[in-house]
């Protein structure tokens, strides 16, 4: 069985990677069936990353004792390849910002969880947003807004006020992040197929980011945020594990 173990840089991490490596051997990520990572859900979302380009790869991620993270499993030096051929595969598309900068420079950022503009300093965020083809778009001012997939609306989302979806929802969250104005702005629920589109209202003035886990570009003047298509990661988790999560109820 061909696995690629990795971690986080933390101490304890790193033990247990060498203790895995000991134990079952290491090989290259680019021949590996399987990344075994351990960690938090930091650690698993670079793993995933690392396999977008090599989808038949699967991502195991444990998680350290004390993570409060939702995409790892329990962590265990013992059974490894049992669990990895039991494990249920769930098949991840991250999301895909088409950013456009202030000097012009085009440049693409993805997220398996969440992408989030975000204003730079202190002034507000001023955004219009619109959503799919609609001509109707919508002046927001506040910290700014985040785009969340199912995977990631239990993390920052959550913690911002988003709705949580299930796993297999077919849906999209856009949450704003301390929205100032209109003052009746409400988050939403969209299909995963809708393209959200934000344009920043004199952005040389109000200057904002995109944040994903990955990635972090500046001085934005417009973007584009949609699942891609291109793109997929396949994610393991154990049967109890992948239930209790398939069937959380949508808050």
């Amino acid at each position: 069985m061909k696995i690629h173990f990795t971690g986080s840089a933390k101490p304890t991490a790193q033990h247990i990677v060498q203790q895995l490596i000991d134990r079952y051997g290491q090989n290259d990520l680019a021949n590996a069936a399987y990344v075994v990572a351990i960690g938090g859900d930091g650690t698993a979302l670079s793993a995933l990353r690392s396999v977008m380009a090599t989808p038949g790869t699967a991502v195991f991620a444990m998680r350290l004792p004390g993570s409060v993270g939702a995409l790892a499993n329990v962590l265990s030096l013992t059974d490894l390849p049992d669990r990895l051929t039991s494990a249920e595969p769930v098949t991840l598309r991250p999301l895909k910002a088409e950013i456009e900068r202030l000097n012009g420079e085009v440049t693409a950022a993805f997220g398996f969880n969440e992408i989030v503009v975000s204003r730079m300093r202190l002034q507000l965020a001023k955004l219009t947003v619109s959503v799919g083809d609609t001509d109707h778009s919508l002046k927001i001012a506040g910290d700014g807004l985040m785009v969340a997939t199912p995977i990631g609306s239990r993390g920052y989302n959550r913690s911002a006020g988003g709705s949580t979806l299930q796993l297999n929802s077919g849906s999209l969250l856009l949450t704003g992040i301390a929205v100032r104005a209109p003052s009746d702005w409400a988050n939403a629920v969209l299909s995963d197929g809708v393209v959200i589109e934000i344009d920043v209202v004199d952005p040389s003035f109000h200057p904002v980011r995109v944040e994903t886990s990955f990635q972090e570009v500046f001085e934005i003047s417009r973007l584009k945020i949609s699942l891609s298509p291109q793109h997929a990661a396949l994610l393991l988790l154990e049967p109890l594990l992948a239930d209790a999560k398939i069937k959380t109820a949508a808050i």
